[in-house]
């Protein structure tokens, strides 16, 4: 039976959620909001579609703007949406982006967010994305956005490489693969790469 559900510190969703995915969808919540262990794009989309099961992705739209609800998520509705087979949608275009910032390691390092709210209060169009997932399996998995609507100004990948900061030239080498995306690359304007602590530097 569906049921709405309720979490310590988490409001309910906007839509019946079976109750065996209780702790799935806290986390979840949890997770778009934090800034030391973020979502990966990934789980996001896949956690959605979990959480959503063989219902129609209609009711996509509705959860997905409460979960992204004033974070760095939420200028990349439309590709979120996209991402979870609601290709109708494919047409309509967010907001164009002065920046969008991508992690490069396995957690984000606090300068990600410090520019992230630097650039926002400087009345800048910010968004950030996560593609590295890091999993219990020992397997690191780097997805980002398929498509990108909006056109990006500046597409800036932040990562220190040191192995103790949860870097590695690795990661973010794969985090670098995603500019071949051409849906992706065709949309942006300039991309800097931005290592703070470059493994063995001893910095």
């Amino acid at each position: 039976m569906d049921i709405p559900i309720f979490g310590v510190n988490v409001p309910a969703p906007p839509v019946r959620i079976k109750k065996e995915f209780l702790e799935e969808y806290i986390k979840l919540y949890k997770g778009v909001r934090s800034r030391e262990d973020t979502v990966s794009w990934r789980t996001l989309i896949v956690t959605v579609k979990k959480l959503l099961g063989a219902s129609k992705l209609s009711r996509a739209k509705k959860l997905v703007l409460f979960l992204i609800k004033r974070t760095y998520l939420e200028p990349l509705l439309s590709e979120i949406l996209y991402a979870l087979g609601l290709r109708t949608l494919k047409a309509r275009k967010n907001k164009d982006l002065d920046f969008l910032l991508l992690n490069g390691r396995h957690f984000p390092e606090p300068l990600l967010w410090s520019l992230a709210d630097y650039l926002k209060e400087k009345g800048k169009g910010v968004a950030v994305v996560n593609p590295v997932g890091h999993y219990n399996d020992g397997q690191t998995r780097v997805v980002g956005p398929s498509v990108i609507f909006c056109k990006i100004n500046k597409l800036v990948i932040l990562s220190s490489t040191q192995t103790k900061l949860g870097g590695s030239v690795s990661v973010l080498s794969n985090v670098l693969r995603l500019i071949r995306n051409l849906k992706l690359a065709e949309r942006v304007n300039e991309v800097d790469v931005v290592i703070p602590m470059f493994d063995g530097s001893g910095i």
